[in-house]
């Protein structure tokens, strides 16, 4: 399983002389106090796209979360029976939620 920062994941604004430039994305280490995650505060992008990619950066977290908790949702509903019984586009979302968290993890 991939290690990483635990969540929450919180936005912080970076508002030097009041400029709304970016924002950091940050978390809190039991161990080592607050921790940056990503720095979205240097872009040649427009303010509306950076602001989008850091809340989507910020909610990580709680998205491998839920992917997880779905994935486990439609393996117990077909009780390990979903190639027999799951229609086609069952089949390719549970597929493809499979893939998305080995990349996540770091797994061929």
């Amino acid at each position: 399983m991939s290690e990483h920062v635990p969540g929450p994941w919180n936005l912080t604004p970076y508002r030097p002389e009041g400029e709304d430039r970016g924002y950091t994305i940050t978390a809190w280490g039991a161990d080592v106090g607050e921790i940056v995650i990503a720095d979205c505060t240097i872009s040649p992008l427009d303010y509306s796209i950076v602001a989008a990619n850091a809340r989507l950066i910020a909610a990580a977290p709680e998205m491998l979360a839920l992917v997880r908790a779905l994935t486990e949702c439609i393996a117990d509903f077909y009780g390990g029976k979903l190639d027999r019984d799951g229609s086609p586009e069952e089949q390719a979302a549970v597929k493809a939620a499979d893939a998305l968290l080995a990349k996540i993890e770091g797994k061929p």
